[in-house]
């Protein structure tokens, strides 16, 4: 199944240390150990000098699998902005077996402004397989 959440319109940013800038958090419900979840961030960005972004998991036991991170760097202009993911739920601490993960998008300033523009953000996500010990 998978899981969405998203924010409408237009907004300045102006992040120094890592910061949501209003973005919503999405969570994925009911992970087992094993299971590979893809997550993709879809906006648009544009930047003053620019800024970086990076796509998290806030739960410890769900590890990235590929790169997070990207940049929107330039003078004016909208930017498309899309990275895709994979995590994968490394243990699970739950007494159940059965733990949600939220997942967020952290912007920063890094050696760039960390100004700019936000429009139309999605996060969305699902499990698309679940890998098993040993594979």
């Amino acid at each position: 199944m998978s899981e969405f959440v998203s924010k409408d319109g237009t907004w300045s940013i102006a992040v120094t240390s890592p910061s949501r800038a209003d973005t919503p958090v999405l969570k994925i419900p009911n992970l087992t150990q094993g299971n590979v979840i893809r997550i993709t961030a879809n906006f648009f960005g544009s930047p003053d000098s620019g800024f970086y972004y990076d796509v998290k998991s806030t739960n410890n036991d769900v590890t990235a699998m590929s790169p997070t991170g990207g940049l929107i760097q330039g003078a004016g202009g909208w930017q498309a902005c899309t990275r895709i993911v994979f995590f994968k739920v490394t243990n699970i601490s739950s007494q159940t077996g059965v733990e949600d993960a939220d997942f967020e998008v952290l912007f920063s300033q890094g050696d760039l402004d960390g100004k700019g523009r936000l429009s139309n953000f999605l996060l969305g996500g699902e499990v698309v397989s679940t890998v098993t010990a040993g594979a």
